[in-house]
């Protein structure tokens, strides 16, 4: 998408994944905010806080990129996408092989999340989660606060 449309970021969500209706402008703020600090990484849009206090703030953390629904840029892409980075895509998830560089800076992740994954309620995913656990209550309470 980066070199065929020549845009600033791509949005990679799983296809069981529902973004909030502010998703995009959060996006755009946060990326005109931070798209010259060398360090920025990305965005990634989830969170297990359920404050509603804390709804329009974000941190700045060191992370992994989050395969559900993420945030790549130009920049942090124009150094990933190398031969080697390529050849390994088909054998290795993205979000593990990201990794190492996401974490030599820091991704903007909202407090409240922006999105939420139904694979997880009816196990329709890989990913085995236990919504009955303490992290999907706190993740569905997260989003339907801003949605």
């Amino acid at each position: 998408a980066f070199e065929e449309v020549g845009v600033d970021w791509v949005l990679v969500l799983e296809d069981d994944t529902v973004i909030s209706p502010d998703t995009i402008v959060f996006i755009d703020t946060i990326y005109n905010t931070y798209k010259f600090d060398s360090k920025f990484r990305g965005i990634n849009l989830t969170s297990t806080l359920s404050d509603s206090n804390l709804n329009g703030s974000y941190s700045l953390v060191r992370t992994s990129f989050h395969g559900i629904a993420g945030v790549i840029t130009n920049q942090s892409w124009k150094k990933l996408n190398t031969r080697r980075f390529r050849k390994r895509l088909g054998f290795y998830p993205f979000d593990w092989l990201v990794e190492p560089y996401w974490k030599t800076g820091f991704v903007v992740v909202p407090n409240l999340s922006k999105c939420m994954n139904f694979g997880w309620i009816d196990a329709s995913s890989d990913f085995t989660f236990n919504y009955n656990g303490k992290d999907y209550p706190a993740m569905s309470f997260a989003y339907n606060k801003i949605s």
